[in-house]
């Protein structure tokens, strides 16, 4: 016989968690079984908002709001009548635009990495790869004070107009020619995207290793820390449970994804890394950690 579901009252056949589909679509979106009538992608976490869901619970304003400022409720325009903010650095008296700097200094701190970063004389970064990066012999990483990509060190070429990334120029020097051009600069210490330039370590690595070294020193960017994740670890535990129970279009709009994304969380073609609830953590190659 089959078991109904245990709100009182309801005869509908269980889904999960011991509720039938709808009441378990409310909870899954509302929190609670028994609170008004599930909305399919669910509605932002921030009281007194009704905007749909976006991305970790908020919509898209609020999550905007997160990801700049690390807060759903910090407004972005000023008060009328409030005085502005001014920018951090010492002597700068113009309006903060960003991150408590004006933004002349926000964009140095983009581009540079130092808000009091700028323009260097030509051939400066160059003088500085020969004659401190490469003869550098101290076991602390070495960061690189001039341009980076990512995080990563770059040397920019104005006679050849492009960048070179200075890691595979120290790590070719001080080891010779990478084995093949596929080979990559791997870091032993994890902070390739931070900057570090010290020769000591740089090595030759191809790209799998270099993964799992990533992978290592929890610096990959797979699963809930890749910058576009709509999911989390719990939400994929759930979608796995609810295989065979719901269709993929359904589940997928429970969650908000598309129901490829389903297939593929199925299928263990992405999120591949996350165990099983039951299971022992197993090494996976980080190739197949395609986050959604």
């Amino acid at each position: 016989m089959s078991r109904v579901c245990s709100v009182e009252g309801c005869e509908k056949k269980v889904l999960a968690r011991g509720w039938c589909s709808l009441h378990y679509e409310r909870w899954r979106v509302r929190g609670d079984p028994l609170v008004g009538a599930a909305k399919v992608r669910g509605v932002c976490s921030v009281p007194e908002c009704s905007k749909p869901h976006a991305s970790r619970g908020y919509c898209a304003t609020h999550y905007k709001r997160w990801r700049k400022h690390g807060d759903p409720l910090l407004l972005l325009i000023r008060p009328r009548g409030s005085p502005a903010a001014a920018c951090k650095i010492e002597g700068c008296k113009r309006e903060a635009a960003a991150r408590d700097l004006c933004s002349s200094h926000y964009q140095r701190r983009r581009r540079h990495g130092d808000p009091l970063g700028g323009r260097v004389s030509p051939g400066e970064p160059e003088r500085y790869l020969r004659e401190t990066v490469l003869s550098y012999a101290g076991d602390e990483c070495l960061p690189w004070p001039y341009g980076r990509c990512q995080g990563y060190a770059v040397l920019h070429t104005g006679s050849e107009a492009r960048s070179t990334i200075v890691s595979r120029r120290v790590c070719r020097a001080v080891h010779g020619p990478p084995p093949t051009p596929k080979h990559e600069a791997a870091h032993s210490c994890g902070k390739g995207h931070e900057g570090c330039v010290n020769p000591n370590h740089l090595r030759w690595a191809t790209h799998q290793e270099n993964m799992e070294e990533m992978v290592a020193h929890g610096t990959a960017q797979r699963g809930e820390n890749h910058g576009n994740a709509k999911l989390t670890a719990e939400d994929v535990h759930e979608i796995r449970r609810l295989q065979g129970k719901m269709s993929q279009q359904e589940i997928g709009d429970l969650f908000g994804v598309w129901h490829s994304t389903i297939s593929l969380i199925h299928s263990r073609k992405t999120w591949a890394h996350l165990p099983d609830e039951e299971e022992e953590p197993a090494h996976v190659p980080y190739l197949q950690d395609v986050p959604t």
